[in-house]
């Protein structure tokens, strides 16, 4: 998983803090190891890779934004990773590397197809049963 953000005005550089405790990750400081993950100028994170998360946790993230001088704390946001079962091994799927250069649409089965272009993959299974949609 990767999320992104916006930068703010005058922003060159974005401290990124991520963790499972809303408290922990506002009230956290570049001295806090587990909360921060550092500063970076990219727009997105984890800057390479992606971030593993676990099924059913709820996650906070804040980016402070820092002009050179002066750092403006952010908000904490959110979001809950579906506590679904993982449809690749019920339907014997798997995922094969590569790049992906146009819109694309695999037919698993009655109700069930993967439709996907260059970023993003939506999948329906069952005529909607766990529909939803994600970045790749």
């Amino acid at each position: 998983m990767v999320f992104e953000w916006l930068a703010g005005a005058d922003a060159i550089e974005h401290d990124v803090y991520f963790g499972e405790d809303f408290e922990d990750v506002s009230e956290a400081t570049p001295s806090t190891p587990e909360i921060y993950k550092g500063r970076q100028s990219e727009l997105f994170y984890p800057a390479t890779g992606t971030l593993e998360v676990e099924r059913g946790k709820t996650y906070y993230w804040r980016i402070d934004e820092f002009d050179g001088t002066n750092i403006l704390k952010g908000d904490v946001w959110s979001f809950k990773v579906a506590a679904y079962p993982d449809y690749a091994d019920v339907l014997g799927a798997r995922f094969v590397p590569g790049n992906f250069t146009a819109w694309g649409e695999l037919n698993l089965s009655s109700g069930q197809s993967i439709h996907f272009d260059t970023s993003w993959v939506t999948f329906s299974i069952d005529g909607g049963a766990g529909a939803g949609t994600g970045r790749a």
